[in-house]
């Protein structure tokens, strides 16, 4: 009984230590987890803390990048004289205006605003209010002012405004041989937009690097050293150019952006921007008549854009490949007035008011390019017209940073 006593009472000792260390490990454990909880909660607080902080900071750099875009429009749109825009509205240097250019200083976009100023960059004339070479810097300064976040972008671009293409040499301008048939009246003596005559002023009907055939009654005309010619048969080889030699231009032409002067593709990037009623398309059947800005038609190898009913369109119509193969055929009916540049031409049957270009040196149907009774008639007028409207300045980013 003793013993028994003895064992039970050993037994409650042990189990009151064991008590004693659970609740101690107990303890433990909640001080640990209660740290631990602390300490998660430290990371998640400093955590979205910085994540709301970098989502501003991309927020602001995205509001400067609106105002550098911004501000590639603006120059888009024909603000071009940059020393007037270093100066500001007020013409005057060294006020508040300068370098502020239409939209102002602050622009309110969703829940933050950018700010844009033009600075003169180091062209050397030591003088930061006149510009000699095309280019500025741009500064774009985008904030979240709820948050106190902002991010600049710099960006220099250059500003050129738009020029008449310098290749243009008479009212058809082709790399391969010429033939006109049918009634085609080819006249490069100088027009309005309205084909009234301009004396004196014009260029040869027809400049080939190759031979030119008058068939039928087509007839050519033109303008040699202020000596108009009307249109014949045959016609005044003194404004019809055969075998031209391209060398001191480096060759003939490549591409429609080659003899524009412009950069590679600025003509199919302002095609697809759709500015001025500008379209581009692959399948020809997807364009919408009249046509005005830029319409770049790129065709696969070897395929044809034929019947075509241009109503009264206007402004820069081009028919390219990479394989210099894509043919615009049969231009029935309608006027055109501007700057048409196809790789191939076959069939003008319509009136353009203009230039015509053609880039290949083996035309598909020979060399018929004329074979109804259509006018081409060369007019600066439409040239420039078609250049500042359709085409407008070009505007190049020459470097971005942040």
């Amino acid at each position: 009984m003793f013993r028994l006593k003895m064992i039970r009472k050993k037994f409650r000792g042990l189990v009151n230590d064991q008590a004693g260390t659970m609740l101690v490990y107990a303890m433990t454990l909640t001080l640990v987890m209660v740290i631990l909880g602390s300490a998660i909660a430290q990371v998640m607080i400093f955590s979205s803390r910085d994540a709301y902080g970098k989502l501003h900071q991309t927020q602001a750099l995205y509001l400067a990048e609106a105002g550098i875009m911004r501000t590639w429009k603006e120059f888009r749109d024909g603000a071009t004289n940059l020393t007037g825009l270093l100066i500001g509205a007020d013409g005057i240097a060294g006020t508040a205006d300068d370098g502020v250019l239409s939209f102002g200083t602050n622009v309110n976009l969703g829940e933050g605003n950018y700010s844009v100023v033009i600075a003169d960059n180091d062209d050397g004339d030591l003088d930061v209010f006149t510009d000699v070479d095309n280019v500025v810097l741009v500064i774009s300064t985008g904030s979240i002012p709820a948050h106190g976040t902002t991010r600049s972008i710099r960006a220099y671009m250059q500003v050129t405004p738009a020029a008449a293409p310098a290749n243009v040499r008479a009212a058809i301008v082709t790399a391969g041989p010429v033939k006109t048939l049918g009634n085609l009246t080819v006249d490069g003596r100088n027009h309005d937009m309205d084909g009234n005559l301009i004396p004196a002023t014009g260029m040869p009907g027809i400049s080939t690097m190759q031979a030119c055939v008058q068939k039928g009654n087509s007839k050519v005309g033109g303008t040699d050293v202020a000596v108009d010619y009307a249109p014949s048969k045959p016609g005044d080889p003194l404004v019809i150019e055969t075998n031209v030699d391209w060398t001191a231009e480096g060759g003939f032409p490549d591409t429609p952006d080659q003899f524009m002067g412009l950069p590679p593709d600025t003509l199919k990037s302002i095609a697809q921007s759709g500015n001025n009623g500008s379209q581009y398309v692959t399948d020809p059947s997807l364009l919408t008549f009249p046509l005005a800005g830029v319409t770049y038609v790129e065709l696969p190898s070897g395929e044809i854009w034929q019947s075509i009913h241009f109503g009264d369109s206007s402004g820069v119509i081009v028919v390219h490949n990479d394989s210099k193969d894509a043919i615009i055929k049969n231009l029935n009916t309608g006027s055109f007035k501007g700057i048409l540049i196809a790789d191939d031409i076959v069939h003008i049957h319509c009136d353009i008011i203009g230039v015509v270009i053609s880039l290949t040196p083996a035309p598909s149907a020979g060399n018929c390019i004329g074979n109804g009774s259509g006018d081409v008639l060369y007019s600066a007028q439409a040239i420039s017209t078609a250049t500042q409207g359709a085409v407008g300045p070009v505007v190049l980013m020459k470097s971005w940073f942040n």
